[in-house]
């Protein structure tokens, strides 16, 4: 006799059993309620419950989570999930215009129109463009079916709406909606998730847009490229709100969020925020179906092999900056931000140490992408290098779409100068000129590391396939050597090999 029985819809799923034995197995450590004082005084469990013990609903996309611990503990689970509306055949290699599907490619899209929904960890330069067109294509073409494309910035509309269009050819028509653009009237419809939210009902106000929430009502299939932004509430209210969404993928090149330095060195909590965010990417999208990772593409020659060099001599660096303790008097003092301030913003040692790493990358043609996620940083950095003479442009959130692609296109076809990019260039863009990326950020999310990364890793034409990626240890602070370890221990599990810099001086001989 079946102790359980879960059916799955698009978006919820409804389990007939022992409600509170799922509630249990579905409740997880909520990161942000570990200090909550309703948690301290015990009124609160301080865990997040994905299952609804009233409704007996939770979310669609968990439902593998809840099979897998239920029958670990010996319970009979019967899972009903509805038919597919279509059935497809094998994916031919040549189903783009003008383009072969790797065979890995294929795989993908095999296995997400067989399951239906799940997601595709595929790491940067794994061509998730060409999977999400070819995702697209044929459930339009084969299926008849409305497909809905998300995407998290305006500079990935342009690129992955012309980037379907080219592909698929003129049959298949793609619209687009977000950086003051509309057009609706298509089989594919490219949205940032900025602009897709309007068609989201607010409580029990109507959506402000009824074009955007006729198209997340009726939408048969919904993919989220950059998937791992789907943690938010934005992405969970957008993905819950397409309920005909039958056909769920998402693809990301930085799915795991975790801290990879081992047990004992990884901050506390930090294991629970991981599991949480894989989690809630999961919830209304659903289990991982494919992966494919840095290590494969670099040995079968897709990626370019990423050479890693990093700074830690003191005298790259200004004094040293104390991570500030509460003194439980006066306004409390954010220690991160106090330390990003004085260490990174108001160091000009470090911008000048900075500003000697491009020039020489200019100098042998290997012109970098700076990264910072502060624009103030990059701001600061821009002014050590314009009284170093180094040449460089800046591009942050602030400029229009139109300026970004100039600039871009300015250092394709010409080079000679750095980009200080913000955080604007992390995702998706595709810049096969970048031969070398500069860390000035000081940051350690793995995601936002692998992401810069990525900007690099694209494929080299009629070069030496390689980038170089330029990274320092602050020394000079405590929290952000700190940092740096945790992005050590990511470039580590990577596969990714570092060769140390003690010595600024050194950086011509050694950084080649």
């Amino acid at each position: 006799m079946t102790d359980h029985v879960i059916e799955v819809g698009n978006v919820w799923a409804t389990v007939t059993g022992k409600a509170f034995l799922c509630d249990k197995l579905m409740a997880i450590p909520d990161p942000k309620l570990a200090r909550d004082a309703a948690v301290k005084l015990r009124l609160n469990d301080g865990l997040k419950h994905f299952f609804d013990t009233d409704t007996r609903q939770m979310p669609a996309g968990l439902v593998h989570r809840l099979e897998r611990r239920l029958t670990k503990r010996g319970h009979k689970v019967q899972v009903v999930r509805r038919e597919p509306p279509f059935h497809f055949g094998p994916t031919p290699a040549d189903y783009l215009v003008g383009k072969n599907l790797r065979d890995y490619q294929v795989e993908a899209v095999d296995l997400s129109l067989t399951e239906g929904r799940g997601l595709l960890w595929m790491a940067t330069n794994s061509g998730k463009s060409a999977v999400i067109a070819t995702l697209c294509g044929r459930l339009v073409r084969e299926a008849d079916a409305k497909v809905i494309v998300v995407v998290p910035n305006a500079y990935l509309l342009r690129q992955t709406s012309k980037d379907v269009a080219d592909m698929l050819g003129p049959d298949v028509v793609v619209g687009i909606a977000g950086d003051g653009e509309r057009k609706l009237k298509a089989h594919v419809l490219v949205a940032t998730w900025q602009t897709l939210i309007n068609g989201c009902a607010r409580g029990r106000l109507p959506a402000e847009d009824p074009g955007l929430a006729s198209w997340l009502a009726l939408a048969h299939a919904i993919i989220v490229d950059e998937t791992h932004h789907a943690a938010s509430d934005a992405y969970q209210r957008i993905l819950r709100t397409a309920v005909s969404a039958q056909y769920r993928f998402g693809c990301t090149g930085s799915l795991d969020k975790g801290d990879k330095r081992v047990e004992g060195e990884r901050k506390e909590g930090s294991d629970d925020a991981a599991r949480m965010h894989r989690w809630m990417v999961e919830a209304h999208i659903g289990p991982l179906l494919y992966q494919v990772d840095n290590a494969y593409l670099i040995e079968n020659g897709y990626s370019a092999v990423p050479r890693f060099f990093v700074v830690r001599d003191r005298a790259a660096f200004g004094p040293m900056v104390r991570t500030p303790r509460p003194t439980g008097r006066g306004r409390p003092v954010n220690p991160y931000n106090h330390v990003f301030e004085y260490a990174c913003v108001r160091d000009a040692k470090w911008h000048r140490s900075v500003a000697d790493v491009v020039r020489h990358l200019i100098a042998v043609g290997r012109p970098p992408f700076v990264f910072s996620h502060s624009v103030k940083l990059l701001r600061s950095l821009s002014a050590a290098m314009e009284a170093a003479g180094v040449p460089h442009k800046v591009l942050h959130g602030d400029h229009a779409t139109f300026d970004r692609v100039r600039v871009i296109k300015d250092f394709e076809n010409e080079g000679g100068f750095a980009i200080l990019a913000s955080s604007i260039f992390d995702e998706g863009a595709s810049i096969p000129a970048i031969r070398s990326v500069v860390f000035a950020g000081a940051r350690k999310s793995p995601v936002e590391l692998l992401q810069r990364i990525g900007r690099g890793v694209r494929k080299k034409v009629g070069e030496s396939n390689d980038v170089l990626v330029v990274d320092f240890d602050p020394v000079h602070s405590t929290m952000l050597h700190d940092h740096f370890e945790a992005r050590l221990a990511s470039y580590r599990a990577e596969g990714f090999k570092v060769k140390y810099v003690d010595d600024l001086t050194q950086v011509p001989e050694l950084v080649v």
